[in-house]
């Protein structure tokens, strides 16, 4: 059933978004895996992002968290990452520590709270304007795969 899912896998820009019900760790609420070793359009392995529903209603439900809103912040999370934003990934692996324009922690900050996971609010910072995520992501036509790159400012 599944044999041609993987299709084209490395070629073009094909990224596979999949709901998994669990994860090797029940900690784990999803990941994103986009790795290129040298800036191109081509993966070197399968891309994808996948989002561990029962990890998530279960971490969701202990801290008296709105589901909903915990696995659309989450997709949103993951689908930033396609962006390759916040490089050299190899450092941040795609993470800031930035406030968003809003003032709350960017949606790609690890520095969030457990409310500002479900508060239905997808911030991303803004300043500075050349590691901006929300330029990155509004500059680039399609996801892109995580080159590794060196330049700390890929939005020039």
């Amino acid at each position: 059933m599944f044999g041609r899912w993987f299709d084209n896998a490395t070629e073009g820009n094909h990224v596979h978004f999949a709901a998994a019900a669990t994860s090797d760790s029940s900690e784990t609420l999803a990941e994103t895996w986009l790795v290129s070793a040298a800036p191109s359009l081509y993966y070197d392995q399968t891309p994808y992002v996948a989002l561990f529903n029962m990890n998530i209603e279960t971490i969701a439900a202990a801290a008296g968290l709105n589901l909903l809103n915990v696995r659309r912040e989450t997709a949103a999370h993951e689908l930033v990452h396609t962006f390759d934003v916040n490089p050299p990934a190899r450092l941040t692996l795609g993470h800031c520590s930035r406030p968003a324009w809003d003032h709350n922690n960017c949606l790609m900050s690890p520095l969030r709270e457990p409310w500002e996971h479900a508060d239905g609010i997808v911030s991303l910072h803004n300043d500075p304007w050349d590691s901006s995520e929300y330029r990155r992501v509004r500059h680039s036509v399609e996801p892109m795969p995580m080159v590794f790159q060196l330049e700390a400012t890929p939005n020039n």
